[in-house]
């Protein structure tokens, strides 16, 4: 696997437009990867992107009804014409994700799905069992060689998606998950690893990228840190009636969080905009 040293990001308009917190969110992420290109995308970006090299897209492209459907796509487009790593403006890095990818390379990460082959995608869940029950795959983050064959399996399924699809009477966040956001990438991963001939990708569960925690059970002011893959013994001690909870800042030690290289610090913006 040779993911390029690049990390692309994007947002509606010109730097100068980016909020100050993720600003200072990407001050982090430059400062551990200081010797990576940085590539920043706006919305006209984006647009000529499609337009340039792939021109057969564009008028699917322009019939999302929503902006964030195609900034969803246009993550996609950026990992199979440049590769590297793809991040929302509002991952946290903890630590340099050089040592993620040599642990990858090496099959000394944790898995939950892997291949014996060449890896050329590498893909995240989001948050403890997503994958499996939830049936989403995370792509806040996302991380591919130049050219990977899973992007054009994507391209192919969001066309016909959009052809075939009307999600209308179930609002925006269900229609954007299923057509181009974290429900359709993991319909498009599972068809890619169904296709034995182009086994090439890897998934990895939620806590490199997204360490949480819950409620200890009849306690509002202690925490479960989910920070490992068996997570079995977290959901016992843990309040499964709330909702999933940001790491608190004297969590975020080296000893906690030794195998997180990024936290999601999600304002979820995109779901106001219309």
């Amino acid at each position: 696997m040779e993911i390029p040293k690049i990390i692309h990001q994007s947002h509606k308009g010109p730097e100068s437009t980016i909020p100050e917190r993720e600003l200072k969110i990407r001050s982090k992420l430059l400062m551990n990867h200081a010797d990576w290109e940085y590539k920043y995308w706006t919305d006209e970006d984006n647009r000529k992107l499609i337009t340039d090299h792939y021109p057969w897209f564009l008028k699917t492209y322009d019939q999302y009804a929503y902006p964030i459907q195609r900034a969803d796509v246009a993550r996609y487009f950026y990992m199979h014409k440049y590769g590297g790593v793809y991040l929302d403006l509002d991952m946290f890095s903890l630590q340099p994700m050089d040592e993620l990818f040599q642990r990858i390379n090496d099959n000394e990460a944790q898995f939950l799905v892997n291949v014996t082959g060449h890896k050329s995608v590498v893909l995240f869940e989001e948050y403890p069992i997503a994958y499996g029950a939830q049936k989403s795959i995370y792509n806040a983050i996302l991380a591919s060689e130049r050219g990977a064959d899973f992007w054009m399996l994507c391209f192919y399924m969001l066309a016909q998606e959009q052809k075939l699809q009307n999600y209308e009477d179930i609002g925006m966040e269900n229609t954007v998950f299923r057509t181009t956001g974290p429900r359709f990438l993991h319909s498009a991963a599972n068809a890619h690893i169904n296709m034995s001939y182009l086994k090439n990708l890897c998934i990895l569960p939620y806590f490199y990228t997204n360490p949480v925690c819950l409620r200890v059970k009849g306690s509002d002011n202690q925490l479960v840190l989910f920070n490992k893959y068996n997570i079995k013994s977290l959901f016992q001690k843990a309040n499964l009636d709330g909702g999933w909870l940001l790491v608190p800042k004297d969590y975020q030690t080296k000893e906690l969080l030794a195998d997180s290289y990024f936290m999601h610090l999600s304002a979820r913006t995109w779901s106001h905009e219309r």
